[in-house]
């Protein structure tokens, strides 16, 4: 075992002089969390999280934007009945799905505090 360990250890130096990068040449280079020179310490659970939110922010800002654009169908529609329709089915969905989103969120953000407080 401490062959391989030797070794292992030699390739990774290998690997860090050739790409240029200063990798940690101990035992805990192997586990998730890792803090690598010039790479923000950050563990798995929290990017999860980060890219969580990330995603949510982007769902309701699209569900933000296709409520106005269905206002403004219902503005232009200039007495259209199909445009008015159209537009008021885009606000009526849009506002639904936020509905969506906002519920899921709030149940998503409950579960993380509870695994992670």
């Amino acid at each position: 075992m401490r062959c391989i360990r030797n070794h292992l250890t030699a390739v990774i130096r290998l690997c860090a002089i050739a790409t240029g990068m200063l990798v940690p040449l101990s035992a805990y280079a192997f586990q998730m969390n890792p803090c690598w020179a010039g790479v923000a310490c950050i563990n798995p659970a929290t990017l999860f999280v980060k890219f969580n939110d990330a995603f949510f922010f982007a769902g309701g800002l699209i569900a933000l934007t296709i409520f106005l654009v269905g206002a403004f169908m219902m503005v232009i529609s200039a007495g259209q009945d199909t445009m008015l329709q159209a537009g008021k089915r885009a606000m009526k969905g849009s506002l639904i799905g936020l509905a969506l989103i906002a519920g899921s969120y709030g149940i998503y953000r409950t579960v993380v505090w509870w695994l992670y407080p």
